[in-house]
């Protein structure tokens, strides 16, 4: 089987080879890392503030306008 080697614009060369592409090499890991590490650890937060809040307080209203913590 014939394969047309494209990689040079000048010069294409018909080979009988072939050799995939390694893996994409991402040059936004640390965005990568903000948006998906920031928004988890925000709803944790919420999420613990909440639950505490509901097992000290039974999930009832506020105690004299007070969040009990």
């Amino acid at each position: 089987m014939l394969f047309l080697n494209i990689n040079d614009n000048e010069n294409f060369i018909w080979t009988t080879s072939f050799e995939p592409p390694g893996p994409p090499k991402y040059k936004n890991i640390p965005f990568l890392v903000e948006i998906t590490v920031g928004p988890a650890a925000v709803c944790t937060t919420l999420i613990t503030i909440f639950f505490i809040w509901y097992i000290r307080t039974g999930g009832g209203p506020l105690i004299n306008n007070v969040l009990l913590l």
